[in-house]
Formats: C-alpha cells, sequence, structure tokens
C-alpha cells in the first residue's frame, strides 16, 4: 500500500495561515506512523507543484488547506 499523503499548506492571509498551523497535527501524526508527507507550503502551494507531486508519487490522501 502506498503510504503517503499530500498536504497543500497555503499562507497568503490570516485564514489560510491559520489552517496551515492546525496542518502540524496531521504531519505529526503521520510522521509518528511512517507515512511520508508530501507538504506544500507556502510558494509551492500552487498548480504545478501539486500536479507534479500526485504524477511523481500518487498520494493515497490528499488534505487541502
Amino acid at each position: 500500500m502506498n503510504k503517503v499523503i499530500l498536504i497543500t499548506r497555503p499562507d497568503h492571509d490570516i485564514t489560510t495561515r491559520y489552517l496551515s498551523r492546525w496542518a502540524n497535527q496531521v504531519i505529526e501524526l503521520a510522521d509518528r506512523k511512517g507515512v511520508e508527507v508530501l507538504d506544500l507550503k507556502r510558494a509551492k502551494a500552487n498548480k504545478k507543484e501539486f500536479e507534479g507531486r500526485i504524477k511523481k508519487k500518487n498520494p493515497l490522501f490528499v488534505k487541502f488547506y
């Protein structure tokens, strides 16, 4: 089974910054469980990076913040 998750964490304004902070708990839990986390944060939370990671790693789960 593919143990990879992808998380997008933009940080453009107060709302996305707030949501981005909550993702830390998800990332920490995934690390403890041995799940690889593809963390697209700040400037990397864009369409090009997202599509590239999807094609390359085929994550089991995708979380948008």
